[in-house]
């Protein structure tokens, strides 16, 4: 099994601060300077933002990018973690 995608870990942590500040992603987007459908997609994993987008989203959120990207990783971890446990090759 391949290992998950950096870019799917941060769209979840960007998905779990969009939702405890209670942001839709319309307001989020609108925030970012981006549209909508691009925060979904981001959250899904389907988009690799750049950098200079990401820190946008970050700034949206009143989250540091360091923090987003540092929570992103410990999921990709934890996440590659759990798979090698679970006898399968991360």
């Amino acid at each position: 099994m391949a290992k998950r995608l950096l870019s799917k870990s941060f769209g979840e942590v960007v998905r779990a601060r969009r939702s405890e500040l209670e942001l839709t992603q319309e307001l989020l987007a609108e925030r970012a300077g981006v549209h909508p459908t691009y925060i979904g997609m981001v959250e899904r994993g389907e988009r690799n933002c750049s950098l200079d987008v990401a820190s946008e989203i970050a700034e949206a959120l009143d989250a540091p990018l360091s923090k987003l990207i540092e929570e992103a990783e410990a999921r990709n971890r934890k996440s590659a973690g759990a798979s090698t446990k679970k006898g399968r090759p991360s």
